[in-house]
């Protein structure tokens, strides 16, 4: 699939190593990313999958990443799933009583409390659509997706993004793998192990060469 040196797993995910910076400015710079020319996807969405054991390395090569192409002219908008998440709570004043629900409920009840808090339909997609307008930008990293799992889960949050990030190209920095299976499609897998829906709107970074 791959001959690219940081890629591991056949190619499925990338490791911070040499290079991986290299590949993603090269490609995200070029013609197929920033220069629109991707024929046949109507929805300019870039996914690099990543291992989820380099995280935090991983976090630190898109901030870095950001910052580069930012200073050669390019505005970059970073969505933080989490960071978003966690700030909208806590503007909202709900981040105190869910902490304090925390200690006492169930996991299970827990979690479907707080997931419908941020009901991605009616809250979470609104927020993001908010920060999109009011900010400009002309390149969108989206992350966050390992903080935030399982309370956003990533089919579905990509799934109603697609109406919202739909000018400007927006790379997708995830946790796991993007394989395709046969002929079942493309699926995404949190964390290199929990399946998700398919998923095929994204073209895979990993797998995209530069010009020069």
């Amino acid at each position: 699939m791959t001959d690219l040196d940081f890629t591991v797993d056949g190619g499925e995910m990338a490791r911070v190593k040499p290079g991986l910076k290299d590949h993603l400015r090269s490609i995200i710079t070029g013609p197929r990313v920033l220069g629109g020319d991707t024929p046949g996807n109507d929805v300019p969405f870039f996914l690099c999958p990543y291992d989820p054991e380099g995280e935090a390395a991983m976090q630190r090569l898109i901030a870095d990443l950001a910052a580069e192409i930012g200073a050669a002219g390019t505005r970059v908008l970073t969505l933080d799933l989490y960071r978003i998440a966690v700030d909208l709570l806590q503007r909202t004043g709900r981040w105190d009583r869910l902490l304090s629900r925390e200690a006492r409920d169930d996991k299970v009840r827990f979690l479907a409390l707080l997931q419908s808090t941020l009901n991605e339909e009616e809250v979470l997609v609104p927020e993001i659509r908010d920060l999109v307008d009011r900010t400009p930008h002309d390149l969108i990293f989206l992350t966050g997706f390992a903080p935030a799992f399982p309370m956003i889960r990533s089919y579905t949050i990509l799934s109603r993004l697609q109406t919202v990030l739909k000018v400007a190209p927006t790379v997708i920095f995830f946790p796991g793998r993007y394989t395709q299976d046969g002929d079942t499609g493309f699926s995404l897998k949190m964390l290199g192990r929990l399946r998700e829906r398919n998923y095929y709107r994204a073209h895979n970074i990993l797998h995209m060469r530069g010009t020069a």
